[in-house]
């Protein structure tokens, strides 16, 4: 199981970005079962679309000042040297924006979704306020909790639910570990706990 985190990896290319393409990789060779919150998809949007706006932002104050400074016959050079640096910021959310769609084209292809019912909506109410969760977080644990109850009886430590997020589900463990699930909070972690099983 894996939540918007994983999404974000690949629009980011963060510091596990390539273990989590090597576990989208085994998914797209089934080699194991790639099981996603529907929501989970959605949410990483808002956040390339909030980091673009305080980028966006910072822009304009920093466009501002790059007007002032090449107003100076002494500072032209470095306003010319920054205004390049400028164009690239402004570039960055399409690029994250196409790499998001991509994972997320590749994560639908090869993997299951989980959708949000009523009945997972009520268990994510429930968890927001016993585990002290968010509701975003809270609607990713009763996704998939739910999944993992309607799973067939699993061997102990089949299943896995990795999330960088290690702090926000500590208080749900338990309930995870009594349905036979480990919690992983690094995609490296993750693939080499998979890997050894498979």
């Amino acid at each position: 199981y894996v939540e918007s985190n994983f999404c974000l990896e690949f629009a980011f290319q963060q510091e596990e970005y390539q273990y989590a393409e090597d576990l989208l990789k085994l998914a797209e060779a089934s080699k194991i079962d790639l099981a996603f919150p529907q929501f989970a998809l959605c949410e990483p949007f808002s956040t390339i679309n909030r980091y673009g706006n305080e980028r966006a932002r910072f822009l304009v104050d920093l466009n501002r000042q790059l007007s002032e400074l090449d107003r100076s016959a002494p500072h032209q050079p470095l306003v010319a040297g920054v205004r390049p640096l400028v164009a690239t910021l402004a570039r960055l959310q399409q690029g994250e924006t196409d790499r998001l769609e991509e994972a997320i084209e590749r994560m639908l292809k090869c993997g299951r979704s989980l959708p949000l019912t009523g009945p997972v909506f009520a268990a994510a109410r429930q968890a927001e306020s016993a585990f002290d969760l968010s509701p975003q977080d809270a609607i990713v644990l009763a996704s998939v909790l739910e999944d993992l109850k309607s799973a067939p009886a699993a061997v102990p430590g089949e299943h896995c639910f990795v999330s960088r997020n290690s702090k926000d589900f500590a208080a749900a463990r338990g309930n995870l570990t009594t349905l036979h699930c480990r919690y992983i909070a690094k995609f490296g972690d993750a693939l080499s706990f998979i890997t050894s099983k498979i």
